[in-house]
């Protein structure tokens, strides 16, 4: 009942992104596997962006950190929900990342 009252929440002027998860989590009541596959792709995409414009790798690190990351921890995929974010902090926050990565690194070699 709940994921068929979301139809009203796009309006036609939404994104075809908004649109598209909107179609995912309708399908969510029918099959969770799709949503398995959307987010496995998801986190493939965000591994291999690295040679992707900048614009286009600041949208597909918000819509991750803001739906995909969500989603995968609502389904208790944390180790996808970990990674998404970490991914998405690399091209949002690359100075942070980088400060922590150097951290992360440094404490391992002790």
């Amino acid at each position: 009942d709940g994921l068929t009252k979301i139809s009203g929440v796009f309006d036609y002027n939404s994104s075809l992104q908004a649109e598209n998860f909107r179609k995912m989590l309708l399908t969510l009541a029918d099959d969770v596997r799709v949503i398995l596959i959307k987010l496995a792709d998801r986190l493939h995409n965000m591994r291999t962006m690295d040679f992707m414009p900048r614009q286009k790798q600041l949208k597909i690190a918000s819509e991750t950190i803001y739906l995909y990351a969500p989603l995968a921890d609502r389904l208790g995929l944390y180790a996808i929900k970990s990674e998404l974010e970490d991914l998405s902090m690399k091209y949002l926050e690359p100075d942070t990342y980088k400060y922590i990565a150097t951290q992360l690194n440094e404490k391992k070699k002790k």
